[in-house]
């Protein structure tokens, strides 16, 4: 198997367990608390570091689109994206990293990023 599939079977594992661990939360979301100040707090919070510095530039902004397609209510997402910005010019083309919180996109066409950077 060359190293460029191993990668790409990789990457494909790592977000069907991301996205079986999201759904199984949704379970949980009910069970939200709040802080002092009487402000909903999520029950669950998942936090991703998602390294786009290589040929999978691409596919880290699909994954981005992907998380906001399925995102639960009650469960908060954190992902810290890292792209070169050299080898796919899509959403800008930007480089260097970015801290999103991941938002349900319901309201934007699913090609467009809906979360807040």
């Amino acid at each position: 198997m060359s190293s460029s599939r191993f990668f790409e079977a990789l990457c494909l594992k790592l977000i069907l367990a991301a996205s079986a661990l999201i759904i199984g939360c949704q379970a949980f979301a009910e069970s939200a608390s709040e802080d002092e100040k009487g402000r909903n707090l999520p029950a669950w919070t998942i936090m991703a570091y998602i390294d786009g510095d290589n040929n999978l530039e691409k596919q880290l902004i699909f994954n981005l689109l992907e998380m906001e397609q399925a995102k639960p209510d009650g469960i908060e997402i954190i992902v810290f994206m890292d792209r070169s910005g050299g080898r796919w010019k899509g959403h800008g083309g930007w480089s260097g990293a970015r801290i999103y919180r991941v938002r349900k996109n319901a309201d934007l066409p699913p090609e467009q990023i809906a979360s807040d950077v």
